[in-house]
């Protein structure tokens, strides 16, 4: 059974993709407010309040094997940060003025970001490099990588989810969808099974 453990509060409006710690022990929270929180997911206090972005933030994500956090805003950029000391350490610029979605591959050296303008990003995390640009459609909501990092998936405004090969920029498999607009999408721990949310619920 669930029980409740802690509410957390803080922030000043909503609040996007929460993203729990590879460990488990820490919580990101993402908020219009233009900040992210770090929880201790043990105590509920929090750990760091995190500012730079001008627009409101989205989605987080944490990488599997380091302490870094990756954030998107609606302010087009894609941030980097430290979460044990709170600093940032990059800003990544893409082409759009909206960024959706931040996946980390299970690898942990590429991040994934997806935009307004449909496409997605795939970065370079230590040298904050473009490695590659995936052209998605129209505006692209949700990226995330299975579990052998070797696919991504995306889905947005479109209503298609897309399968693609990231290494080589091509599509595997273009799905279909009863929606017009995909919010989300999330690989099983097989890999086998891809599910999306669709905005009409």
């Amino acid at each position: 059974w669930a029980r409740h453990v802690h509410t957390l509060r803080g922030h000043t409006d909503w609040i996007g993709r929460i993203a729990w710690s590879p460990d488990g022990r820490l919580l990101a929270s993402p908020s219009e407010d233009r900040t992210i929180r770090v929880w201790d997911a043990a105590s509920g206090t929090i750990r760091y309040v995190l500012e730079g972005h001008t627009e409101a933030v989205i989605s987080v994500a944490f990488r599997p094997t380091s302490r870094m956090l990756a954030s998107a805003s609606d302010d087009g950029t894609v941030r980097l940060w430290d979460v044990e000391s709170g600093a940032a350490l990059k800003n990544l610029e893409g082409d759009s003025r909206m960024v959706k979605s931040v996946t980390f591959a299970p690898s942990s050296q590429t991040l994934a970001s997806a935009d307004l303008s449909g496409t997605v990003h795939l970065w370079d995390v230590e040298s904050g490099a473009v490695l590659k640009k995936l052209e998605g459609g129209m505006m692209v909501n949700s990226v995330v990588f299975d579990p052998s990092g070797e696919k991504l998936a995306s889905g947005g405004d479109d209503g298609t989810p897309r399968l693609w090969n990231w290494a080589n920029g091509t599509v595997l498999q273009t799905l279909t969808s009863s929606s017009s607009w995909i919010l989300g999408v999330a690989f099983d721990s097989s890999g086998q099974a891809l599910a999306s949310a669709d905005v009409d619920g």
